[in-house]
């Protein structure tokens, strides 16, 4: 089943990256099989970055729970996602 963000709970938005992306075989069949859904067919671009956008969702959710992020540490983490 597919997560849903929801702007009550901060870190469901990694959790629905991550769902997405253990689906992705499935998303890619069903977008493209459904006329009304080929609009959001993902490139092999897109889910290359939703796969790094997860990874840094994933350091700065577990960081923001122990507090102590740094823009160093935080910039080491986003450069891959400037690429």
């Amino acid at each position: 089943m597919v997560v849903r963000d929801v702007c009550t709970r901060w870190n469901y938005t990694h959790a629905m990256i991550r769902r997405g992306l253990l689906l992705k075989e499935a998303i890619d069949k069903w977008t493209f099989e459904v006329p009304a859904l080929r609009g959001f067919v993902l490139t092999p671009n897109a889910w290359e970055y939703l796969e790094k956008l997860a990874d840094l969702l994933e350091v700065c959710n577990f960081n923001f729970h122990l507090k102590i992020v740094t823009l160093n540490y935080f910039l080491r983490y986003t450069s891959p996602l400037q690429k």
